[in-house]
């Protein structure tokens, strides 16, 4: 009933004193869906009005003190800046009410419930709007804010009864109000004695209940459902209303937004862990790379040279096998990438198993955030909720999943960039001064970073896998060997004007390795 009528008949009523005399200070906006003025007299006594008016929740939030951001705030509705404040105007049956200024401006205040806006007129005419994407809002009138209605004991006893034509304005909660003390049952004449306690109630009674009721917060001149406070002053009830709806709303708001990331986050988990999962079976399942290695090495002397393939016995399965061959290479030589080819599937099968058993970690650990979120009963718990499990913003930025190929070996993760600029971002913003930094030699490519871990050495294995990402992720990607750099972040510098992804390197040391992917995480 926060944007019922006869709740703003007496907030538009207690506003008046407090607003007539005083000049119209500040109007600005530093959320999309907010609009703050503020009014202030010679001797420096300010009020400030706050409305929050989006599709899920629209309200007033009532002030003497207001503290405006720094950044990312917009100045509105400057033509009214300094106009003085003649009157408060409350709108006949109607949910809004209007601030009458000095030079013929009247601010109204439309309060639709999920159509409020806050519409500034010249004279009679719409001079600018609020939320813009209420584009009617231009067409309205302001002597078409007043509705007369035909109130009577006449007017009543010709619809028999029916609240809904004759007092439109009672809304949902009085109606439901009503219904509860069975008002259909009465006879036409009782029926009009209600509604006139009931108007006498609402003109004389000093009394707002914030209210649970229907599953909603809500601010009452009535007293139904639980009610969880009660004020004596419209002004304070609004308030009281604006901080327990909006502590709910965005409880909800934010819980269910978090609720959808962390269920994306498991999807994604037991995504990767079948299909991570289907790859292992099919490379043991594969014939071995050392197999037929050695039944190369066995059989040297009938391969000829220069031939793509050839069909040998393989001893271990009693069955003979097609096994392709580099034209280019001897026998010995194809015999020998296949022994490297085993060794890399052998490091392959570990990544896999590893990156499994580290996907699994997360989902466990993805899982039980959602049980303790699921759990949380008020906004506190929520944000100490967050803070525990590190899912604050600040944190979800320096993780910089989303900006980077993400790998993990043997517990160091390491970070790939996808372009000139993300290789620009990664180096200078995400990557400490002791952390190792690789990147193929003399050609383009993606900047890799390992990031170090307090008072352990990155082994030489992970160093090698990070060198063949940056060889893969390189203009060497083809050839079969490739020099990369390595060095620790703090030796690479960029310099003032080169452009985005290049640097300079004080001290290296190159490694050769085979360009070669692994699994992301």
């Amino acid at each position: 009933m926060h944007h019922n009528y006869y709740f703003l008949k007496k907030l538009s009523k207690a506003l008046s004193p407090l607003l007539v005399g005083k000049h119209l200070l500040t109007a600005f906006s530093q959320n999309k869906d907010e609009l703050v003025i503020g009014f202030s007299n010679p001797q420096h006594e300010e009020l400030y009005i706050r409305a929050t008016l989006t599709l899920d929740f629209s309200c007033l939030n009532i002030s003497e003190e207001f503290h405006r951001a720094k950044r990312n705030s917009i100045n509105l509705f400057q033509d009214i800046i300094d106009e003085k404040v003649l009157a408060v105007e409350q709108s006949l049956n109607e949910r809004s009410f209007a601030i009458k200024l000095t030079n013929n401006y009247t601010l109204l205040f439309k309060l639709y419930g999920n159509r409020s806006n806050i519409v500034l007129f010249e004279g009679e005419e719409v001079h600018s709007i609020f939320n813009h994407n209420f584009e009617a809002d231009y067409g309205l009138s302001l002597n078409g804010q007043h509705r007369e209605l035909p109130q009577t004991w006449e007017a009543f006893e010709e619809a028999e009864g029916n609240i809904s034509q004759v007092f439109p304005t009672f809304g949902k909660v009085v109606q439901k109000y009503l219904a509860d003390y069975n008002y259909e049952s009465l006879s036409t004449e009782v029926k009009w004695g209600v509604i006139q306690e009931l108007l006498q109630g609402f003109e004389e009674d000093e009394k707002y209940y914030i209210t649970e009721y229907k599953g909603k917060v809500i601010l009452s001149l009535l007293e139904v459902g639980e009610v969880l406070e009660v004020c004596t002053k419209p002004i304070d009830a609004l308030n009281a209303y604006y901080r327990a709806f909006a502590r709910d709303f965005y409880l909800n708001r934010e819980r269910e937004q978090l609720h959808s990331e962390l269920q994306k986050k498991i999807n994604k988990s037991k995504k990767y862990i079948q299909t991570t999962q289907r790859n292992l079976e099919k490379l043991e399942k594969a014939i071995s790379p050392r197999e037929i290695a050695d039944v190369l090495m066995a059989n040297l002397h009938a391969v000829p040279q220069g031939i793509t393939e050839t069909e040998l016995f393989n001893f271990y399965t009693n069955q003979k096998i097609k096994i392709k061959l580099n034209k280019e290479l001897s026998p010995q030589k194809n015999a020998e990438r296949y022994y490297r080819k085993a060794k890399n599937q052998s490091k392959e099968l570990e990544q896999l198993i590893e990156n499994i058993t580290v996907k699994e970690e997360l989902l466990s650990k993805l899982e039980n955030q959602i049980t303790l979120l699921n759990e949380l009963e008020d906004y506190k718990s929520f944000k100490k909720f967050l803070k525990e499990q590190n899912l604050g913003k600040k944190v979800k930025q320096e993780e910089g999943v989303p900006l980077f190929k993400n790998y993990l070996f043997e517990g160091f993760q390491v970070l790939v960039g996808r372009n000139s600029r993300n290789n620009d971002e990664l180096t200078q913003r995400y990557a400490h001064k002791s952390d190792y930094w690789l990147h193929a030699k003399d050609v383009s490519g993606s900047h890799v970073v390992i990031k170090h871990k307090a008072g352990k050495t990155i082994p030489s294995s992970v160093i090698e896998k990070a060198a063949e990402l940056a060889a893969y992720y390189s203009k060497r990607k083809k050839d079969s060997l490739c020099p990369v750099t390595v060095t620790e972040k703090k030796y690479v510098r960029k310099v003032k004007g080169a452009p985005a992804g290049a640097v300079m390197v004080d001290r290296e040391k190159v490694v050769m390795v085979e360009p070669r992917d692994y699994p992301t995480i």
